[in-house]
């Protein structure tokens, strides 16, 4: 990501806090991928994701059992979306 664009996102952000946001971000993609395809599903877009990530920003820190909890919501929610 270049330096332009890293201050379009937030001025606020520095490049190390930029990175860490993104490796957190691969960490919980790859949670969400491997559940959803545990429950046969498959991931057609980052809809999946976003959804997982708002609904636990919402929540504030979450535990284990509230991160499982909102896990299954979302395979469960992606799996009505598949025609």
């Amino acid at each position: 990501m270049s330096e332009v664009s890293a201050c379009k996102l937030s001025p606020q952000l520095r490049r190390g806090q930029l990175e860490t946001l993104s490796r957190r971000n691969e960490v919980n993609s790859g949670r969400v991928a491997e559940v959803i395809a545990a429950a046969g599903g498959q991931l057609r877009s980052g809809v999946e994701v976003i959804l997982g990530d708002t609904m636990r920003r919402r929540q504030g820190r979450t535990s284990d059992e509230q991160q499982a909890q909102l896990e299954v919501l979302l395979v469960g929610w992606q799996m009505t979306r598949r025609v």
